[in-house]
């Protein structure tokens, strides 16, 4: 046994069962954290945003 994120289940696959959790949905928070100094920061920031749904390339 063991918990599958959605995006890993691809039914119909033989001999598993897929059983969807039940109210309340259990559900996490995921944040991205780097140091201030990283030469990189405008592509962290791009990132951030790209994940975050708020900025389209």
């Amino acid at each position: 046994m063991t918990f599958m994120p959605k995006i890993a289940i691809h039914e119909p696959e033989d001999g598993i069962r897929y059983i969807p959790f039940e109210d309340p949905v259990p559900n996490r928070t995921i944040g991205m954290v780097w140091r201030k100094t990283r030469v990189r920061n405008e592509l962290f920031d791009l990132l951030t945003k790209l994940i975050s749904g708020s900025h389209v390339i």
